[in-house]
C-alpha cells in the first residue's frame, strides 16, 4: 500500500511535472500505515514485538522510546 501511494505521487511528478495536492493525502495516509506498522502491529527490531497503542492525542509511550 505505501509503494502505491508513492508511485502515485512519482507518476503525478513525471506526468505532470508537479505533485498536486491529492498526493497530499498520499502521504498522510502513508504516514498512518508506517506508524500503524510499528506502533499497532510490533514491527520494529529496535522495539521488538510490543503494540504501543494510544488514544487521540495521547502518547502510550515515553519520550526516551519515541
Amino acid at each position: 500500500m505505501i509503494k502505491v501511494a508513492l508511485g502515485g505521487r512519482v507518476a503525478e511528478k513525471i506526468f505532470f511535472g508537479r505533485v498536486t495536492t491529492g498526493a497530499g493525502d498520499d502521504i498522510k495516509k502513508v504516514t498512518q500505515i508506517a506508524n500503524g506498522l510499528v506502533q499497532i502491529y510490533g514491527m520494529s527490531e529496535g522495539l521488538g514485538l510490543i503494540s504501543y497503542q494510544g488514544g487521540e492525542g495521547v502518547k502510550p509511550y515515553s519520550d526516551y522510546t519515541s
